[in-house]
């Protein structure tokens, strides 16, 4: 388990690596589709889901940065988020970046979308979960979101799953899909493909695996 980062702050140290010069973050921003992630058989300019690519292999095609120039890296900007600050929290996400915009969630669930470029805040939603909670599994921590549909998804500490409109961050749909009572958490990075979304549950005694539809009619109808 990664040591917690006191106090929570996001740095790009390698700023070059995954975003070139002329990259930059788009008012409208790109959707994601079941072809896109069907096709992406690495990250490049793109990082479109956990891993990069369907088949998490972590491996990106860029080539900017190489065995002649690595050395001269240096810090390209930093953001403090504001978010998980404390000892109990972890930062552990991997960030899906499309189009020069980064979508990051941090130990508190707190979910940002960043100018991969500037670091320039975007838009930022709060997930107001409860602060007090001993049941948790694996620690205050959210691996990573899942984008498709133009939506953001992500899973809750305290067992719920919400969907954010991917321009704004504004709440589309909230469901609960255990009570954090009961010692359910969701702590792992999510997957979007084809319309539904993937997602385990940790449990204080187990885990549980779900795949659910997106879209919030097909919740109500369930």
């Amino acid at each position: 388990m990664r040591a917690a980062i006191r106090p929570l702050l996001l740095a790009l140290v390698a700023g070059a690596l995954m975003f070139p010069a002329n990259l930059s973050a788009q008012s409208a921003p790109k959707t994601i589709s079941t072809q896109d992630l069907a096709q992406t058989r690495n990250g490049s300019n793109d990082w479109i889901t956990f891993g990069g690519a369907l088949n998490n292999q972590r491996y990106s095609s860029l080539n900017q940065i190489n065995t002649s120039n690595v050395s001269q890296l240096r810090g390209a900007w930093m953001t403090r988020l504001g978010s998980g600050r404390g000892s109990k929290y972890r930062f552990e996400a991997d960030p899906v970046v499309i189009n020069g915009v980064m979508y990051i969630p941090t130990g508190n669930d707190d979910i940002f979308a960043l100018d991969a470029k500037t670091g320039r805040k975007i838009w930022e939603w709060d997930s107001d979960i409860p602060q007090i909670n001993d049941l948790i599994c694996c620690g205050w921590d959210n691996r990573g979101v899942a984008v498709g549909e133009g939506k953001v998804f992500s899973g809750l500490l305290d067992g719920s799953f919400v969907a954010l409109d991917q321009q704004t961050g504004k709440l589309l749909w909230r469901t609960q899909l255990e009570d954090y009572k009961d010692g359910f958490s969701l702590t792992g990075a999510f997957r979007y493909y084809d319309g539904l979304v993937f997602t385990g549950i940790s449990a204080t005694t187990g885990s549980s695996s779900l795949a659910f539809q997106a879209r919030r009619t097909v919740f109500e109808a369930a």
